[in-house]
């Protein structure tokens, strides 16, 4: 019985990860361009890919994994350990692996060196891939820390209030509009209850008229 801590609007955490996702391809576009005959152009190409998977699994493992060590369940928080563990791994791994790639980029689009050669040969020495790196592992982070981020942190908390909430909303809508209506009933009944005051008001001072004026003839009739 604690309020959720999520956000009214995901636009904001939606408009971080595209960013993260145009400005890391951005930036490495020119690391990845020098090797490749269509420039900045293909060489966008290339990062565009190499950073959607760096933040698509990045984001996963914030929005889903990271969460479940909120978890009432000692099981999901185990879960939620070893995913966490398993997204830094891929993170390093992930990014050593396309800075390698970027260090051979010439052998490795020629076909000559094989996948396992890149495993195998992990290295970043040059300073195009120390920045690519850099890059790699400083936006996955963003984006993982904002995945997280963007409901709350017991899993399931955030969508169940909003749910909630949704309801609450369309009853106390429906509780308003029924109140207008009651609202309008009532107003027409007054109506008619002062026209009715009023029909009587007028008719007790007529009555009172024809006593005044039968007194009055009754004393002049005396006299």
């Amino acid at each position: 019985n604690i309020e959720p801590h999520y956000p009214d609007s995901l636009m904001f955490y939606t408009a971080i990860i595209l960013a993260g996702l145009i400005l890391e391809s951005s930036l490495n576009a020119a690391v990845f361009s020098e090797f490749l005959t269509g420039g900045r152009i293909e060489g966008f190409g290339w990062a565009l890919g190499y950073a959607f998977i760096n933040l698509t699994v990045s984001w996963f493992f914030g929005y889903f994994a990271f969460r479940q060590l909120w978890s009432l369940s000692v099981a999901w928080k185990v879960v939620g350990v070893i995913s966490t563990i398993i997204w830094l791994l891929f993170l390093l791994v992930w990014n050593l692996t396309v800075a390698t790639v970027r260090a051979s980029f010439e052998s490795f689009l020629d076909k000559e060196s094989e996948a396992i050669d890149i495993f195998n040969n992990l290295d970043i020495s040059d300073p195009g891939s120390i920045l690519l790196f850099s890059i790699g592992v400083t936006f996955g982070a963003i984006v993982f820390v904002e995945g997280f981020r963007n409901d709350d942190k017991n899993p399931g908390y955030g969508r169940k209030h909003r749910n909630v909430e949704k309801y609450s909303d369309k009853v106390e809508e429906l509780i308003t509009r029924m109140n207008e209506k009651l609202k309008k009933i009532l107003d027409s009944y007054l109506y008619i209850l002062k026209k009715d005051e009023i029909a009587i008001q007028s008719g007790i001072k007529s009555n009172l008229k024809a006593h005044q004026t039968r007194t009055k003839l009754i004393n002049e009739f005396k006299n």
